[in-house]
């Protein structure tokens, strides 16, 4: 019988509405457990470690309202805002000694914020 309850067991699915859902940004580059030479991505490795200079990068889902400005933050400093998409950060000032630093990227929307953020070791 086509109409039976047991005839259609198989997958299930839930549906989410965007009430479920939450706005956020996402670290684009540099990507968690990579090796970047200026700005390159090379090959997958154990930290996510850098050569040269990178552009750090960011997307945001943002379900009510735009983005007003992402900044973006070195080790808790204020390094750079931008109020335009495509969201980018040129990390260019050398480090001479391989050190872990904290990239914080911010997003500000109608009167909240978001943000991520990324644990690197760079060099030069």
């Amino acid at each position: 019988d086509i109409f039976s309850p047991d005839r259609y067991r198989g997958i299930d699915y839930v549906v989410v509405g965007q009430e479920h859902a939450t706005s956020g940004v996402f670290i684009t580059k540099p990507i968690l457990n990579h090796l970047y030479i200026n700005g390159e991505k090379i090959k997958v490795s154990r930290f996510t470690s850098i050569i040269g200079k990178i552009d750090a990068e960011a997307q945001a889902n943002i379900l009510y309202g735009s983005i007003k400005k992402m900044q973006f933050y070195l080790d808790g400093h204020l390094q750079f805002t931008d109020d335009q998409a495509p969201f980018i950060w040129s990390w260019n000032k050398p480090e001479l000694i391989p050190y872990k630093h904290t990239i914080k990227i911010l997003a500000y929307y109608d009167n909240s914020t978001v943000y991520d953020t990324i644990t690197v070791r760079k060099i030069l």
